[in-house]
């Protein structure tokens, strides 16, 4: 945040619009928010920062107030404040997501505006300004050519009319009059100012006073509020800072809890909470808060992939963003109690519980169990149904299930699309012809498609974002090399049954970018596995999020129906929850567990075969478990499990497994017994 003592050399901007004033001098503009709407900062006096840019005798600077924040929660005075050029956001001000914004500029300072340049044919002898505005739309020109670099911008009511570019906003603008009469009726901005920042300043009150069981705080609170003494500071003073705090949720140990988890457990909490999370579009602020350098930020996007807007919120044990809570003129009471409620609730843990996950995922007690496979799925198209078998082969060169995952659809930016954002993909039941080596396909209302999976015939030039048939697509977020496979004939299938331009895709049977082969396991599919690499070399999951087999057990599944019934919510089935391996006791009597029995395995062996597994850790979810796969409709699963399966930031349900380095391919059957579980069971003789 600049002050009135700071350098402005450091923080000029060279005005676009004019090289040099009329005695040669360089113009400068110096745009100051006069509130941040990262944590609510406010310079101490606005009014000594524009004399000061003022008073400079090397330069004309400018000065231009961003009051898109401070405006929507308090009064402005132009008059007082003395800026040559201010902006503002109406829709702010009457709390709306989006609408009309304004640029109010000083008569005195229009010229600078004026001068935007105007071009003329060479032969004019004029020329042709470099400063000159490449860019204009309707209604913004006096007259230009088509054919040559020849414009003059409106002049007419003032040259500012230049900036109009298009159709007026004439709905936005009749609208204005509604909004400054809501702002009236509920007594100005002086009142909005006083009781927004009453409860800010009572919001930070109570998150102060939020601890852990070993005393250490709950929150960490960032920029002017984090200063803010509540005791010696009046509420009604606008001096105070603005109604907006960040701040990130620690753990009891003193670590940060990412934002994205405090961000979904408010989604699931009652009455639902809704957060802005991230850096809010102010990377200067959120780098200095969170006291990031330059390369931090850097090898976050180069090394971790990290960009704005996306999830990953902790990076190396750091977090990338905040939590913001910000306060307005139709903000209440209650919204404030219902914020520090859920905090207290979620996140702070007594002196017995040192992580703050332990009341949540409990250990299993060592007590001799057998288990069996119950189901197998395999999923050969990624989020749409599952192909149930009795019995699939296991490759341990790919480390999964053949063909699971081996497809995806992608939309036209070439991301993969997912089951929570398209539920109708649950309908589309894909299945694996072994003998025959086709891929088929079944929808409702739509012919059966079969597609070969030796030879893809037709030679699409279906582009989805770059190159020759787009080869690197994203899941997740990350990225994956693929193949658009089975041409026009399926894309045309899968965009009319989904409503949507996509293109069916395959893994290109590698994770490296670089490669654009047929897939290995394709490649081999017929050879033995004596010819296969070295177990480990040329792994892959496919399209898998984490990791290539997911098994959930069936005790698991009743331990959450259970919840759901007290809840008042309906039963789930293993395919909420789209497992490869489910597996069952034999001898379960409904309510002898209290836990998830697979939480703690290792390994496992499943008897009969030289198949060994390794766990991988949990699964993490989302609201994909809330889709009913045979509907999908939407329900509350998710919003149960955060209730008792929240584990290192994450809500958790499920293990992934890896075929270990002693496993060998095989078949996986229905019904058939899992060996030694090492660290958690053994199987009873």
């Amino acid at each position: 945040m600049l002050h009135e003592d700071d350098d402005l050399s450091c923080t000029c901007c060279q005005l676009s619009s004019c090289e040099v004033n009329q005695n040669g001098d360089p113009n400068h503009l110096l745009v100051l928010p006069a509130e941040c709407n990262f944590g609510g900062d406010c310079p101490k006096d606005i009014t000594k920062i524009i004399k000061k840019a003022r008073a400079s005798q090397k330069s004309q600077w400018y000065v231009m107030l961003d009051l898109a924040k401070a405006a929507s929660t308090g009064p402005v005075d132009l008059r007082k404040l003395d800026p040559d050029f201010a902006c503002l956001s109406f829709y702010k001000m009457f709390g709306e997501p989006t609408g009309l914004g304004v640029l109010f500029v000083k008569r005195s300072s229009m010229h600078v505006l004026e001068d935007r340049g105007i071009s003329q044919p060479k032969e004019s002898g004029v020329p042709i300004s470099r400063n000159r505005s490449r860019y204009f739309g309707g209604g913004s020109v006096d007259a230009v050519l088509s054919g040559r670099d020849f414009v003059h911008p409106r002049s007419e009511p003032s040259a500012l009319s230049s900036f109009v570019h298009g159709t007026v906003h004439f709905r936005g603008i009749a609208s204005l009059s509604h909004g400054f009469n809501e702002l009236k009726r509920v007594g100005g901005m002086e009142k909005i100012s006083l009781h927004s920042r009453c409860l800010a300043r009572e919001f930070v009150r109570r998150i102060r006073l939020l601890k852990h069981g070993n005393g250490r705080p709950v929150c960490v609170i960032y920029g002017a509020w984090s200063d803010y003494d509540e005791i010696n500071s009046d509420a009604a003073s606008l001096q105070i800072p603005g109604p907006t705090i960040a701040f990130n949720v620690l753990r009891c140990d003193g670590s940060i809890v990412g934002y994205n988890e405090v961000s979904n457990l408010a989604g699931l909490n009652r009455p639902p909470i809704q957060f802005r999370t991230g850096c809010f579009c102010n990377s200067g602020a959120c780098q200095m808060a969170l006291g990031l350098s330059d390369e931090e930020i850097q090898d976050n996007y180069y090394v971790a992939g990290h960009v704005c807007g996306d999830k990953k919120d902790i990076i190396n044990g750091g977090p990338t963003g905040a939590v913001r809570a910000s306060f307005g003129k139709d903000s209440i009471w209650e919204d404030l109690d219902a914020v520090v409620a859920f905090l207290g609730a979620k996140f702070a843990c007594d002196e017995s519980d040192p992580t703050g996950d332990s009341h949540t995922i409990q250990t299993h007690d060592n007590v001799p169990m057998e288990y069996t496979v119950a189901e197998i799925f395999v999923f050969p198209v990624k989020s749409c149904a599952a192909m149930k078998v009795e019995r699939w082969p296991l490759d341990s060169r790919g480390g999964r299930f053949r063909y699971d995952r081996e497809f995806a659809l992608v939309d036209s930016t070439g991301n993969a699309m997912r089951l929570h954002s398209f539920p109708q993909m649950c309908m589309i039941l894909p299945s694996i012809d072994l003998e025959r080596r086709i891929l088929k396909l079944r929808a409702p209302g739509c012919d059966d498609l079969e597609i070969s999976l030796d030879d893809n015939e037709s030679r699409s030039s279906v582009e989805t974002g770059s190159g020759e048939g787009r080869r690197h697509i994203r899941v997740c977020g990350s990225k994956a090399c693929a193949k658009v496979w089975g041409g026009t004939v399926a894309s045309d299938w899968f965009s009319s049954f989904l409503g949507v331009q996509c293109w069916l895709v395959r893994h290109n049977g590698t994770n490296s970018p670089k490669h654009h082969g047929r897939e290995l396991e394709e490649a081999s599919s017929t050879s033995s596995s004596a010819s296969a690499p070295p177990i480990g070399q040329q792994r892959t999951k496919a399209f898998a999020n984490d990791a290539a087999i997911l098994l959930v057990s069936q005790d698991s599944i009743n331990i959450l129906n259970k919840v759901l019934s007290s809840q008042g919510s309906k039963h789930v089935t293993s395919r909420h929850f789209r497992p490869n391996l489910v597996v069952k006791r034999e001898n379960y009597q409904y309510g002898d567990v209290r836990d998830n029995p697979e939480d703690s395995w290792s390994r496992i062996k499943v008897e009969g075969t030289a198949v060994e597994f390794k766990s991988e850790g949990h699964c993490a979810r989302c609201q994909m478990v809330d889709v009913d796969p045979t509907s999908g409709m939407k329900g509350k699963t998710l919003r149960a499990l955060a209730e008792y399966r929240r584990r290192g930031g994450q809500i958790v349900f499920g293990v992934f497994l890896s075929v270990s380095e002693r496993g060998k391919d095989g078949d996986i059957e229905k019904d058939g017994d899992l060996g030694s579980c090492h660290g958690i069971l053994r199987k009873t003789e």
